[in-house]
C-alpha cells in the first residue's frame, strides 16, 4: 500500500470513496467536496495498483502557536486489510501534522476528532489509538445524533 497526497486527476476516485464512506448522495458530490477541501485541508490517500481504498484528511485549527489539528475525515473501504490501513492513514496524518509544524519551528501539540455517537467502532479506534472522549455534543451535526470529540496530546 502507498501512503500519498492525492492530485487534481484523483478526484473521480476520491469523490467515490467519499460517497461511498459518507452520507454523500453521488460520486459527483463527494468529488465536490473533495476540490473544495482540498482547498484547506490536508489529504493522504491509501492506494494500491491504482485503486484508492482509504484517506485520511486533516486542517489546522486557530493558529499556528495553538499547535493544533482536526481530523477531518478518516475512510476505508471494507476489506481484509481495512483495520491496518486505518492505522497507517492515521499515523500518516499525524506525521503529516507534525512535519507542517516544524517548518513553523513548532511541534504538533493536540490532535482531536468529531464522531458520530453511532460510530462506536471508530469511537473505540480512536481510544486504542490513545485518544480520549473529552466532550459529547448533543444533536450537532443531526437532531438525535450526538457528536463526541476525541483528542490526543503529544508531547
Amino acid at each position: 500500500m502507498k501512503y500519498r497526497t492525492p492530485k487534481l486527476s484523483d478526484a473521480d476516485k476520491v469523490g467515490k470513496l467519499l460517497s461511498d464512506c459518507f452520507n454523500i448522495s453521488t460520486t459527483k458530490a463527494g468529488k465536490e467536496i473533495f476540490l473544495k477541501e482540498r482547498k484547506t485541508d490536508r489529504f493522504i490517500i491509501a492506494e494500491e495498483d491504482g485503486k484508492i481504498y482509504g484517506l485520511v484528511s486533516w486542517d489546522m485549527r486557530g493558529l499556528p502557536k495553538h499547535q493544533l489539528v482536526r481530523l477531518e475525515r478518516i475512510c476505508i473501504l471494507a476489506g481484509p486489510k481495512r483495520d491496518e490501513i486505518a492505522e497507517d492513514l492515521l499515523s500518516e496524518a499525524i506525521k503529516s501534522a507534525d512535519k507542517f509544524f516544524k517548518k513553523k519551528n513548532l511541534k504538533l501539540r493536540k490532535m482531536y476528532a468529531m464522531v458520530h455517537s453511532s460510530n462506536k467502532k471508530l469511537r473505540n479506534f480512536y481510544k486504542e489509538k490513545g485518544f480520549v472522549e473529552e466532550a459529547e455534543i448533543k444533536d450537532h451535526y443531526y437532531k438525535g445524533v450526538d457528536e463526541y470529540i476525541l483528542s490526543i496530546f503529544f508531547e
